[in-house]
């Protein structure tokens, strides 16, 4: 827990909010429980593995990358010198486009090549193979099953890819703007137990313990995403225009009073007058807000890490790279130091080859690694990569075909 977490949860304990309390649990408490968690792996590892021994061969082993690990190996990177832009700020080229396969591999939350094909189990007949005895979950994609219909395909710690087939879910959005698979980035609750989704007008949370189903309703017909609080009670939903709040325990929706409120701790965002980090409350209010200079036009989703680091996909000004001999280059990753956000850096991707747009989107942290899904030089395929912030080096995680694998395009969500 860093100095601006303490002021965090300190404002947390004051704050009488009237709309809406998103703060049963402090940010320490999260810290805490993720903290517990991550020791009791280790102890429930040997009866885990067990258990995906004995559901034959389609089951995981730890090195088959089931597992989520903090131990960084060696690894490299494409270019090991580390540049400067014009306004000071640190960074690290990326392997090219097409490197991805000989990268050194490390343990993700996903299997190395995750296959194909249709799960290996159903969760109606695994019961009890979520649990704290057992798996959490890791990781959760989409399988289509009909023309805009999904079913979540959920990884555990350790085993097979488990089917929720009493859950079936429709693409959300407006129509008039265009539709998406209701599968958001931070689907999986903090306890690896919960998972939710955005409906039309509802969000459906998933206990993948008991294999329960819950349906909050809620009064907006196009939410595009639903994201856990990093207080592990609440769920954010999202739709264009509104934020709610959504407590599956009480089965209640209550529209906040602001348009956006995070789900996660800090959050980059760009303003007139350069960058910021903004520091949220349980209680969803900004904290602390600090600018540092850094060439960046643009950030996307921000997550957050146990250390104090947060990381956002970013647009570059291209401008301020010209003399660093990176060439032609316009979308990055961005790290930044809570306590200190000068002490930030970034991990350039160049266009030599071309990438596409939105190439690169981070999924979250293990350590001092910054997950992201990077798209590869084949449409079918995308990468789960990990750029450790501390040595500035890039590992091959895992790799996904998504549509000859069956699985909804680039919807895919790790558990923090």
């Amino acid at each position: 827990m860093t100095s601006r977490d303490l002021t965090a949860m300190l404002d947390h304990a004051s704050a009488h909010v009237g709309e809406v309390d998103l703060a049963e649990r402090a940010w320490a408490g999260a810290v805490a429980a993720r903290r517990r968690r991550q020791r009791a792996a280790v102890a429930v590892g040997a009866l885990a593995a067990a258990a995906a021994i004995a559901v034959g061969s389609g089951a995981l082993s730890p090195g088959d990358g089931g597992s989520k690990s903090h131990v960084t190996p060696a690894t490299t990177s494409a270019r090991d010198t580390t540049l400067r832009a014009a306004d000071g700020t640190e960074f690290t080229i990326a392997p090219p486009l097409g490197a991805e396969a000989a990268l050194p591999h490390i343990v993700s939350p996903l299997p190395e090549a995750v296959p194909d094909g249709k799960p290996d189990l159903t969760l109606s007949a695994a019961h009890g193979f979520f649990g704290e005895s057992a798996a959490l979950v890791n990781a959760v994609m989409l399988t289509e099953v009909g023309v805009g219909r999904y079913q979540p395909v959920l990884f555990g710690t350790y085993g097979p890819r488990v089917l929720a087939d009493r859950v079936t879910l429709q693409r959300v959005g407006d129509p008039a703007h265009g539709t998406a698979p209701p599968l958001s980035r931070g689907a999986v609750s903090p306890d690896g137990l919960r998972v939710a989704f955005p409906q039309r007008g509802a969000v459906v949370v998933l206990r993948v313990d008991t294999g329960v189903k819950t349906v909050v309703p809620v009064s907006d017909p196009v939410l595009t995403s639903a994201d856990w609080s990093f207080d592990d009670a609440h769920v954010i939903a999202r739709s264009q225009d509104a934020s709610w709040s959504i407590d599956p325990a009480r089965r209640t929706a209550t529209r906040l009073s602001t348009g956006f409120v995070a789900s996660e701790h800090y959050q980059v965002v760009t303003r007139g007058n350069g960058v910021h980090l903004l520091t949220w409350s349980a209680a969803g209010r900004v904290t602390e807000d600090d600018a540092f200079s850094a060439p960046v036009t643009q950030a996307e989703r921000t997550v957050s890490s146990l250390e104090g680091w947060a990381g956002a996909s970013v647009y570059l000004f291209q401008e301020q790279l010209a003399d660093s001999g990176v060439g032609i280059a316009y979308q990055a990753l961005l790290a930044v130091n809570a306590d200190v956000p000068s002490r930030h850096r970034m991990l350039v991707f160049g266009e030599q080859p071309p990438r596409s747009k939105g190439c690169c989107q981070v999924l979250g942290w293990s350590g001092p690694n910054l997950l992201y899904l990077a798209r590869g030089d084949d449409d079918d395929i995308s990468w789960v990569l990990s750029w450790n912030v501390n040595t500035r080096e890039v590992s091959r995680g895992s790799m996904i075909r998504w549509f000859t694998g069956h699985y909804a395009p680039f919807a895919l969500a790790i558990r923090p």
